[in-house]
This record gives structure tokens, sequence and C-alpha cells, in this order.
């Protein structure tokens, strides 16, 4: 039996579109998270973030949205509560900023807030969506924030979760 159930897999292959997570290290900013094995990802050299993936397009009609950006901030020491609040007050002065959802998590034993958040991007004046995890060291913040398109949410959303459940900050 288990050689026929072989050649049937030959025969009939099974196709599965799953992403394997690659993790970096950041040595200096002390995190690690994970990473599409298939995007495009490293520190850029401006040194805006201190992270940055990007989905790969996958032909040249596709407009590619999807990347995350890790941003380690060491100037704003303060505890969860009051940097989480100075960092929406921030935010929320975006054109068309939403709280679509939001709430804490514990990831590999510390304490986060995430929110899922949309308002207007120039060019084009089109709704994207933040998918954000925030987390505070005491020493720093850890931003973690996720970018698509409202309609590619729902694609991209496990995914999105998967790569959140990686972080070690």
């Amino acid at each position: 039996m288990r050689p026929l159930f072989l050649l049937l897999l030959f025969l009939f292959p099974i196709t599965v579109v799953a992403q394997s997570l690659l993790i970096y290290e950041d040595s200096v900013n002390r995190f690690e998270i994970g990473v599409p094995n298939t995007w495009r990802y490293g520190v850029p050299k401006d040194k805006s973030t201190s992270f940055r993936a990007v989905r790969r397009a996958t032909d040249s009609t596709d407009v590619v949205r999807e990347q995350f950006t890790v941003n380690v901030l060491y100037d704003k020491p303060a505890d969860l509560e009051t940097s989480y609040k100075e960092f929406m007050g921030y935010i929320s002065k975006a054109p068309g900023f939403r709280i679509l959802e939001q709430g804490e998590k514990e990831i590999h034993g510390r304490k986060y807030k995430w929110l899922v958040e949309t308002h207007k991007y120039n060019p084009g004046n089109e709704d994207v969506i933040n998918y954000v995890y925030f987390a505070n060291s005491g020493k720093s913040l850890l931003i973690l924030t996720m970018v698509t398109s409202m309609q590619a949410l729902p694609k991209y959303r496990e995914l999105y979760d998967k790569i959140a459940s990686t972080i070690k900050y």
C-alpha cells in the first residue's frame, strides 16, 4: 500500500502554498524575526529603519505593497503604556486614520500591543493597512509594521501573524 501511495504522490502532485521563514538576527538592536524566504530583506542604506523586508513581484503586472519594517528606537525609554499612547498620538494624525482591530499578545515572554489600522497613503490617495506590533524593553522600543492593501489583508493576515510570532526582542 505504501509504494502505491508514493507512486500516486509523484503522478498527481498536490500543490500547497506555504511560506517558509528564515530567521534574521540583528545583533546591534538585539532582535530576531522570521522573513519569508522569497522576500528581499536587509537594512536600508539610509538607515531609515532598523530592518526592512519586501515581497518580490510575481510578474510585471504585480504591484507589490506587502512589506514590513522593524524600527528600534532608543530615545523613548518610557513604560509600554506611556510609549504606546505617544505612538498612537503620532500615527492617528495620518489622513483617514481608523483602527480596525487592536489588542495585546505575549510573544516569547514579552508583552506586545498590536493594532490593525488603515489610512490614506499618497501618492494615489489609496487606503493602506498597517498591522503593527509594539513593545518596550525599558531601554528601547520595537515597532514592527507590516503593510498591505485593504483587499489583500485576508490573503496576507496568516503570514503576518506567523511573522509576528517569531519576534524575539
